[in-house]
């Protein structure tokens, strides 16, 4: 016979309410006692045996049958600000969990399902979450530093403003996520998958993110100072105003990405694809952009000072008011004169051997040591330089 008691107190222990007035303690500490003391692993649900069975321990057994049955019957577990700090709970099934501001601090919750589960602002510090699966989880301003989440499916999920300083989130899944202004410093994104992701503001400095997918992801204003990117797909990324300042991005895939106004200052772009690549006005002075394709890339008022574009395929690449002061074009293919209309170079700047004779002839000193190529136009007195 079933005991009504019971099952109601079950009840308003998983939506973490008090106990109906006058009720028996049939379940003295239960979350304490069950969830924080017993492993609620989803291949074997039973706890483990006792030397001696006490009425205790038969009654937290009995409690977790019922847990396990009201969670398949679709009860949601509501675990909001419980501490359950260290708790061993892999492979729990947990969807759509309510845990707003839980402590979960160096949990195991490996290989756990918590799909639409609730966490923001929950303190997942240094907690196992390895191949979690936490698709279009809201984890709004959770704290995950040095948490793993290694193979993790995080599709969808929130994480605006999320701390994931030193985070392990290699091969995990993020398409589609919302990462805006989230603190990644230091965090492993190997392998990642971004695409389409919001990183927009956030900051993944020292970041490694090498053969990372960010295809159509959304980095704009993103800080990635000295972060690896080698062998990224940033395909169609939008990284306008984005700080790249000495990030690494060796063979990295970025054909018309959004690059206005990003800093780039020093970064090392060797053999990376930038064709059709939007760089207005950006900051690449001392870049490396060494065999670089710049096929109909747009440069316009871009600053390569001091950048490195030899060997770098450039047909119809667009230089118009661009600075050259210092840069090495040396081996540059295909670099035409109409299209480095009013760019500023310096005797420092290194040249194509098939350019150099008609930019010389071409240029204009507009102020000591700096010259301008002069547009196209009817042709007038020229002073050679």
């Amino acid at each position: 016979m079933r005991d009504d008691s019971f099952l109601d107190q079950v009840r308003h222990a998983l939506r973490g309410d008090d106990p109906p007035a006058g009720a028996a303690p049939v379940l003295p500490g239960f979350w304490g006692e069950v969830l924080a003391g017993i492993a609620l692993r989803g291949d074997d649900p039973r706890p483990a045996r006792t030397a001696a069975p006490t009425p205790d321990a038969r009654q937290r057994r009995h409690a977790v049958r019922w847990r396990l049955r009201l969670a398949r019957l679709g009860v949601r577990a509501r675990l909001s600000g419980k501490d359950l700090r260290g708790v061993a709970l892999p492979g729990v099934r947990l969807p759509r969990a309510h845990l707003h501001g839980a402590q979960l601090a160096a949990a195991d919750l490996s290989g756990a399902d918590l799909t639409l589960a609730r966490l923001p602002g929950a303190n997942l510090s240094g907690a196992d979450l390895a191949r979690a699966r936490l698709r279009q989880a809201d984890l709004s301003g959770a704290l995950l530093p040095r948490a793993d989440l290694r193979g993790a499916d995080l599709g969808g999920a929130r994480l605006a403003h999320a701390a994931l300083r030193a985070a392990r989130l290699d091969d995990a899944d993020l398409r589609r996520a919302d990462l805006r202004q989230a603190t990644l410093r230091n965090a492993v994104l190997s392998r990642a998958r971004l695409d389409d992701a919001d990183l927009r503001r956030a900051n993944l400095t020292g970041a490694a993110l090498d053969h990372a997918e960010l295809r159509a992801a959304n980095l704009g204003s993103a800080v990635l100072t000295e972060a690896a990117l080698d062998h990224a797909d940033l395909a169609h990324a939008h990284l306008g105003s984005a700080c790249l300042a000495g990030a690494s991005l060796t063979g990295a895939s970025l054909p018309q990405s959004l690059l206005i106004a990003a800093n780039l200052y020093r970064a090392d772009l060797t053999g990376a694809d930038l064709q059709q690549a939007d760089l207005r006005g950006a900051g690449l002075e001392g870049a490396t952009l060494h065999r670089a394709r710049l096929l109909r890339a747009n440069l316009r008022g871009a600053r390569l000072d001091d950048a490195d574009l030899s060997e770098a395929p450039m047909s119809e690449a667009v230089l118009h008011e661009a600075r050259l002061h210092g840069a090495v074009l040396t081996g540059a293919r295909c670099l035409t004169l109409p299209l480095i209309a009013n760019a500023r170079w310096t005797r420092e700047t290194r040249w194509p051997a098939y350019l150099h004779d008609l930019v010389h002839h071409s240029s204009d000193e507009v102020e000591p040591g700096v010259f301008r190529v002069r547009p196209p136009g009817p042709s007038r007195d020229r002073v050679a330089v």
